[in-house]
């Protein structure tokens, strides 16, 4: 057995009015949820789980003293290192030495002594070669590297970074993207000019 129950005129509408506000207010809950797992994705997506701090390992892989190289040769006096990258993508790195003065190493301010970059596949080793200083000064040997961001929309963030950059508005590209972070890998300590020779 049912009933039925007659609405009038301000009653009826009023229960429509309720309804219609019920279901605004539920499709803008349902976009504002939407949108806070998009916004938590881009979060969990742009700064999750960082690299490690150390991504290049530099050992002394032997040297070269070579006489059916030419005396003026780059490489026929040469320390060789052998250098791994452990991160977890490529990484675009460049190389220089320094050499120790007055029992410290130089500071480094301004550009990096550098002529070239490289880039080196996930897991794969490298090899370095420097000619030790013609005295016998402590020198080392320095990897200047970053890691290549290969994520979705990375390339273009950065191309639209890199024009305001370019143009000196630097706040306006770090809100597209905020460059790369530096890092700087050192070899072991060596012994002058001997170290080649021996």
């Amino acid at each position: 057995m049912g009933f039925a129950v007659t609405l009038h005129g301000a009653d009826r509408k009023t229960i429509l009015l309720g309804v219609a506000r019920y279901r605004k207010q539920a499709a803008a809950c349902s976009l504002l949820a939407a949108l806070l797992v998009v916004i938590i994705g881009i979060l969990l997506f742009r700064f999750g789980a960082g690299d490690p701090p150390d991504c290049v390992t530099i050992g002394l892989c032997g040297a070269t003293n070579s006489s059916s190289l030419p005396p003026n040769s780059v490489m026929a006096n040469s320390v060789i290192f052998l250098a791994t990258n452990t991160a977890p993508r490529t990484l675009r790195y460049c190389a220089w030495t320094e050499k120790k003065v007055n029992g410290t190493w130089p500071p480094r301010i301004g550009p990096l002594p550098y002529s070239k970059l490289f880039d080196v596949p996930k897991g794969y080793d490298f090899q370095l070669a420097a000619s030790p200083p013609p005295d016998d000064a402590p020198w080392r040997i320095c990897v200047c590297y970053s890691l290549l961001d290969t994520r979705i929309g990375e390339a273009a963030r950065w191309k639209v970074a890199e024009f305001f950059y370019d143009r000196n508005f630097n706040t306006i590209g770090r809100l597209f993207h905020k460059g790369v972070v530096a890092r700087i890998a050192e070899g072991p300590e060596m012994q002058g000019a001997k170290t080649a020779s021996n």
